[in-house]
């Protein structure tokens, strides 16, 4: 019919219409304050069990309630035989999956949660220690089907059941188990069932980074059964660490309470388990609670111990997931475009429900209670459910004078003179707990309520009901409505589902009365119709004791009772993939895919293949090789206070191995890892654990489970001392082809040992002083150093991270002719910086470069005055940064010097040549004064001649200033003397 899913694996959206305002949060009274209960002094679990410390379990425990009396039947996939820690508390079991195969954790882990031994080590010890447990097979794995839950309703009902627990969800209705639930309730039963886990999540991360989910304002889901609308249904949702509302769990108007539901400690058939969450987890700590409210208060209703855990449970933080206002689906774009994150507008009640369940609270509200119902003094006031409202009438109720208080879950929401009150603007389909009391504090009983729009399901006229062999027909005399799902109410016992007009159930020969229900989409339940007789013809019985064996990766064998006059039996051969006829009481199933969930189902049949018998209840097995063995070869390779290294055998058909710590730590790892590391804590310094392993055999529709490993017991070493590193080198970024000196030292006083990482290298070491130079640019440079372990100090470890980049590069320049270049002379300009790479030079002005080199340049000046502006350029690179220094070298004019010399005398009618040097090598003026005269002027010489014979002559010389040199005059007197009379003549030499 209806498949389900554990609550910790269901993923479901349904949408709201509308949604109500949030009541005042005032409380009422000591009597229902969890705050102000009975309570008695319990030291906190071990850090694994804070769970059970939240609901305040041991404090329960010491006032002397443990459950006992109470027996609680945990609906779930099975109790592993191998967790001794629970397995003593099962009184009865059935199986209504027959499964072979299939593991067994989280039914295992579900009824630890409840009923558990003390394992204080890993925190772990029931929430009800001293309940009875019914162990109710109803799902294979994950996969809880409806038939299932039915046939284990009904024995649960049948074999007495005080509570049923049921981690179990799924988004459709049932009217067969919605009948059910609602037979448990009026036996007595309460019913636990968990709110789901398909809260939705409006960002998520994929391979093309993040994206968005279609989580609106209006996304809510339902999770069934725990939304069936029965007085004495608990829904359950999950609270973390910090008593939020858990990310996944589901959110609406059916949440009646929260449990810790992250991380709770529990029972695993391979070990204990810390990690255990969900809705599947807080489900069985109400149920846990549930049953020391029994013990404490036989009296109560099922609906009456609903009130008490919601009028005791304790405030919650409320923490609204965030939701967008709108989304679009881009079928282009494949993706979903949302708009405007914010938190979601549902009232708080939504998240939580009335809040967290308190168990010391609880018992001390029921006692109260109790004692109310056995004194008789007062009763519950009458309600009245219409569309968000409730009206309350107490005028019956036995309480005395007003004025009166009004309170929902333990909240005051109104004041009353009068006997009578109408709240309004309440949350349509939320359950909650009314009380009210008088002027004296008087209280009344709780009675549940449920507002709701909700159009009343009418009862249908069934007109006929044929039973054949393969299902039960029912005819109407109206259209069914919605989606046509209802049940048949035999008046055997049996509920049957029903879609439209057909029931599944395969009923024996003989005659019954039946009565059918409908259901509608919040799971409703019609007025049964009128009784109806009906008789099956079925010729043949179920075949009797099943039996699935020999069991492959690939096949399985199958056997069975012959019946009595049978021939032919039809069943189905999950291998082929197809129903057969065989006149045999065993087959062989062959060509199975390995792990994957298979049925089998038999009937008596005629030849040709039709059932003309009951069938069989469904048989579930799994085709899996044999389980791989323990793990061997189990040493400690090494250990410290930080972790320890296991060795141990590898198997090649192992794909994993999972390691259980005695407590409650879980990790899985490859099977190829080259040991198994656990890493410590400082919780875990001097203590003792012992290691359960088991290695897995993954495939492509399962994992098999292997054989656990004896107990593998390590001391944890107590911690060394810390040797503290420090260091004076600094983070700052350290440029390329520089170096930066520190220092290191250690508390210990040891030698600190240093290496680096990345583009670049330790230059030296010399004691205590430390120099690193950078290789490089655009990384980091990774500078680590280290002490060396001992017997008293552990490994001291530091590292700095440096950036490194490009070289700043620094370039000045300096002149030869610091008091100015004269005209036409050279000087050498020098550069310096904090690189050797060659200079580009650059010269403006009246000046010119002779010569370069890479870090010289040879200037010329061509004036004089002015300036002449030096550059020298290094261009940037990938490793530098480049650097321009410039420099105005000053020009000076030269000084220019003028000498001239000569005979002191000249004779007549005779010539005499003065010699005259300048340093610019420009040709003078020359003037004379006196009895001579210039004949001639030549680079070197002048020509003097003279016109008489007495006196003196004055030659004056005479260089003019120029803007590149200065002037000089010279001034030289030749005697003129009378001729004597020669045979030669004078020359034109010095």
């Amino acid at each position: 019919m209806h498949p389900r899913k554990f609550a910790a694996l269901v993923v479901t959206t349904v949408a709201i219409i509308s949604s109500l305002g949030q009541l005042p949060s005032v409380a009422l009274g000591a009597e229902i304050n969890p705050t102000t209960s009975t309570s008695v002094s319990a030291p906190p679990r071990a850090k694994n069990g804070w769970a059970y410390d939240m609901v305040r379990v041991d404090e329960a425990h010491a006032l002397g309630y443990t459950g006992a009396g109470i027996r609680v039947a945990i609906l779930d996939n099975g109790i592993d035989p191998r967790a001794t820690g629970i397995t003593g508390k099962v009184v009865a079991s059935f199986d209504a999956v027959h499964a072979v195969n299939g593991q067994q954790e989280h039914g295992t882990a579900t009824a630890g949660i409840v009923a558990a031994e003390t394992n204080s080590e890993a925190g772990i010890g029931g929430v009800a220690p001293d309940v009875e447990i019914l162990n109710v097979k109803v799902c294979t794995l994950s996969n809880c089907r409806t038939e299932a839950m039915i046939a284990g309703l009904r024995w649960a009902i049948d074999n007495g059941a005080d509570i049923i627990s049921m981690s179990i969800g799924g988004p459709g209705t049932d009217g067969a188990v919605a009948a059910l639930i609602r037979d448990a309730v009026d036996a007595g039963i309460v019913v636990v069932a968990a709110a789901g886990n398909s809260a939705c999540f409006a960002t998520w991360e994929s391979q093309e980074g993040k994206k968005s989910r279609n989580c609106t304002q209006t996304s809510l889901s339902r999770n069934f059964p725990g939304s069936y609308p029965t007085d004495g249904v608990i829904t359950v949702g999950a609270v973390d660490r910090e008593r939020k509302r858990a990310s996944y769990s589901s959110y609406n108007a059916q949440v009646d309470v929260s449990a810790p539901g992250t991380g709770v400690s529990t029972t695993f058939p391979w070990g204990p388990n810390a990690d255990f969450g969900g809705t599947s987890a807080a489900t069985p700590v109400v149920a846990g609670v549930a049953a020391l409210v029994m013990e404490a208060a036989p009296s109560l209703t099922p609906a009456q111990v609903q009130s008490v855990i919601q009028l005791s449970a304790a405030e919650a933080e409320n923490s609204p997931p965030e939701v967008w206002d709108s989304c679009v689906w881009n079928a282009e774009a494949v993706k979903w475009e949302c708009v405007n994150l914010s938190p979601a507008k549902w009232p708080a009640r939504f998240y939580t429900g009335a809040g967290v369940v308190d168990a010391v609270a609880a018992v001390t509200l029921a006692r109260e209670i109790e004692a109310q119902i056995q004194g008789a003094a007062v009763g519950s006031p009458a309600v009245t459910e219409t569309d968000a409202t409730l009206a309350l009438d107490w005028s019956a109720s036995g309480l005395g004078a007003g004025p009166y208080k009004v309170s929902l879950d333990g909240e005051e929401v109104a004041q009353a003179n009068g006997t009578s009150i109408v709240l309004n603007d309440l949350i349509n389909e939320a359950t909650y707990s009314v009380r009210v009391s008088d002027a004296s504090g008087k209280l009344t009983l709780p009675v549940l309520a449920r507002p709701s729009d909700a159009v009343a399901v009418p009862a249908f006229h069934m007109t006929n009901l044929r039973a054949e062999r393969d299902g039960m027909y029912p005819t109407f005399a109206e259209a069914l409505p919605g989606n046509g799902y209802g049940a048949l109410l035999l008046s055997d016992g049996i509920r049957v589902s029903c879609s439209e007009t057909q029931c599944d159930y395969s009923m024996p020969a003989g005659t019954v009365t039946a009565r059918y229900v409908s259901i509608d989409s919040l799971g409703r339940l019609s007025e049964p119709s009128q009784e109806i007789s009906v008789t099956s013809t079925a010729q043949f019985g179920a075949p009797q004791n099943i039996v699935i064996s020999d069991i492959t990766a690939t096949s399985a064998k199958a056997s069975w009772d012959a019946v009595a006059g049978a021939e032919h039996y039809y069943y189905y051969d999950a291998g082929a993939g197809e129903w057969k006829v065989t006149t045999e009481t065993t087959v062989v199933m062959e060509g199975m895919k390995t792990a994957l969930p298979s049925t089998f189902r038999v009937a008596v049949s005629a030849p040709h293949g039709s059932p003309i018998g009951v069938w069989s209840p469904t048989h579930w097995y799994y085709a899996l090789p044999p389980e791989l063995p323990a793990l061997t070869g189990l040493s400690v390779k090494n250990i410290s206070a930080k972790e320890v290294a296991i060795s141990f055998t590898k198997n090649e058909d192992a794909e994993r191995i999972a390691y259980f710590r005695s407590d409650g730590k879980v990790n899985y790892l490859p099977a190829s890892s080259p040991e198994i590391v656990d890493r410590f804590d400082e919780y875990d310094a001097g203590k003792t654990y012992s290691y359960f392993f088991v290695q897995l055999d993954d495939m492509q529709y399962g994992t098999q489970y292997g054989v656990v490993s004896p107990a593998f017991t390590i001391t944890v070493p107590l911690p060394k001392k810390v040797d503290t590193l420090a260091s004076d080198l600094t983070n700052e970024p350290l440029q390329y082809e520089t170096e930066r000196e520190f220092t290191g030292t250690s508390t210990s006083g040891k030698k600190v040992w240093w290496w680096v990482e990345g583009p670049c290298q330790l230059v030296n070491q010399d004691g205590p002083k430390v120099k690193v130079r950078a290789n490089g640019i655009g990384a980091d440079c990774l500078v680590k150093g280290n002490t060396q372990e001992d017997e008293i100090w552990d490994r001291g470890y530091i590292e700095i991270r440096i950036p490194l980049i490009k070289k700043t590069e620094t370039l000045s320049l300096t002149t030869g002719a610091s008091n100015g270049l004269a005209y036409a002379s050279e000087t050498q300009i020098t550069a310096t910086g904090n690189s050797n790479r060659p200079i580009s030079w650059f010269i403006d002005g009246n000046c010119r470069l002779i010569e370069t080199q890479d870090r010289w340049a040879r200037v010329r000046s061509n004036d004089g005055q002015g300036v002449c502006k030096v550059e020298a350029r290094l261009y940037e690179d990938p490793w530098f940064s480049g650097a321009r220094a410039t420099l105005d070298q000053g020009m000076v004019v030269r000084t220019d010097k003028l000498t001239m010399s000569a005979s002191k005398q000249i004779y007549n009618r005779r010539t005499i040549a003065l010699r005259y040097d300048t340093a610019s090598g420009r040709w003078p003026e020359f003037k004379t004064t006196g009895m001579c005269r210039i004949v001639k002027v030549t680079q070197t010489h002048v020509l003097i001649a003279s016109r008489f014979t007495f006196g003196s002559c004055l030659i004056t010389a005479t260089l003019k200033a120029t803007r590149a040199e200065t002037g000089s005059e010279t001034t030289t007197r030749v005697a003129l003397l009378k001729h004597k009379q020669r045979a030669e003549v004078d020359s034109l030499n010095d």
